[in-house]
């Protein structure tokens, strides 16, 4: 069983990658609790220089995985149970630290291996991402996989910052639902009776819900 303490170095832990090494911050060492701050040292997962706190390798590879699970686990809980924001992101932060890694490999694969969370922040890769398991059908998929007739509801966008603005642009963002008018020539879908054409390459960067 998993004791506070724990959760509270895990949690410290996801924080640190996430300022360091998404939001490239720095973080000094008074600005954490000293306490587990100096048992997060002794097992080899951060360092101090100087004023600041550093991830140690061992502990980056611990914290990205802990970062892995909490936005595959909002993935869950908003794609699946649509949960909302505040509830999704509150159990996130406890259920992260009690999924074992089978589970975890399982629970992505189920949801087509996200590549982000519902907030737009990347997922870490896992093993299963890599090797692009498919031991059960994902409730994620990109739009292209879609047939003529088939119904979805949008997850996220995989694309770059202009890409997605330009996807959005055209009423294309996650939680609508849309419906696939035509696969060939182009990608045709219905939007609130609305119709838009967009590339293949397009539709590929667009996850759905298939409903």
């Amino acid at each position: 069983m998993i004791i506070m303490e724990t959760i509270r170095e895990e949690d410290i832990l996801r924080d640190l990658w996430i300022k360091t090494r998404e939001n490239l911050e720095k973080v000094e060492h008074d600005s954490l609790d000293k306490n587990v701050l100096d048992t997060l040292i002794k097992k080899g997962y951060c360092e101090i220089r100087g004023r600041e706190v550093v991830l140690t390798k061992k502990g980056a590879i611990k914290a990205q995985a802990i970062v892995r699970l909490h936005r595959l686990t909002e993935r869950l809980l908003f794609d699946v149970l649509r949960a909302e924001e505040e509830i999704y992101e509150t159990i996130a932060c406890r259920v992260e630290h009690y999924i074992p890694s089978e589970l975890e490999e399982s629970i992505c694969t189920l949801l087509g291996h996200p590549r982000r969370c519902p907030h737009g922040r990347p997922i870490p890769r896992g093993r299963c991402c890599i090797e692009k398991r498919k031991s059960v059908n994902p409730i994620i998929q990109p739009l292209i996989g879609l047939k003529k007739g088939e119904v979805g509801r949008v997850s996220y966008i995989d694309a770059n910052s202009a890409s997605e603005l330009q996807i959005t642009s055209h009423g294309i963002e996650p939680g609508v639902v849309l419906t696939v008018i035509e696969t060939k020539p182009s990608f045709v879908v219905e939007i609130k009776g609305t119709k838009i054409a967009i590339d293949r390459d397009t539709a590929s960067k667009i996850f759905v819900v298939k409903k």
